[in-house]
């Protein structure tokens, strides 16, 4: 014989004869849990952004992967992530800008050709000339195999 289940309702305190249906609390997580990242991570994040380390780096750095770090920057900041970056990347470029003139009036001679040929469209100049040119002072001279053979003789008596 199959023994009945009887509860009392928790509404009423009368007995029912039925078992109450199951009631879902949550729903069961599937996956990772959600990432995400507190006010000193956004604010590294956004250092990184400024030596301009990759957005690959910069999850890495993080430790999540890449997909999660631009999601996160979506939910955030409301833009992409190459937005964001090129936002927060910007204070870095000009930094260095601001070091490397720096470097230039202190009197680095390399740091002032280069600032020079980025801004000032300056440039070595390269001089070409034509071997046949009657004009030019350098003009190739030929030697003969014998020729050659004799100067590389001579050459190894005198050592």
């Amino acid at each position: 014989m199959a023994k009945t289940e009887t509860r009392t309702s928790t509404k009423t305190g009368a007995k029912t004869g039925t078992k109450p249906p199951k009631v879902k609390t949550s729903t069961p997580r599937r996956g990772r849990l959600s990432f995400k990242f507190n006010d000193d991570d956004w604010k590294q994040i956004e250092d990184l952004c400024g030596i301009h380390c990759t957005g690959e780096e910069i999850a890495a750095i993080m430790k999540v992967d890449y997909e999660t770090l631009a999601s996160r920057v979506r939910e955030r900041y409301g833009v992409e992530y190459r937005e964001f970056f090129k936002q927060f990347s910007a204070g870095g470029r000009a930094s260095l800008r601001r070091q490397q003139f720096k470097a230039a009036e202190g009197g680095s001679i390399p740091m002032m050709i280069w600032l020079g040929k980025q801004y000032l469209d300056q440039s070595e100049k390269v001089h070409q000339t034509n071997a046949d040119d009657p004009t030019n002072p350098v003009r190739p001279q030929f030697v003969s195999p014998a020729d050659a053979a004799r100067f590389y003789h001579d050459l190894i008596k005198k050592k």
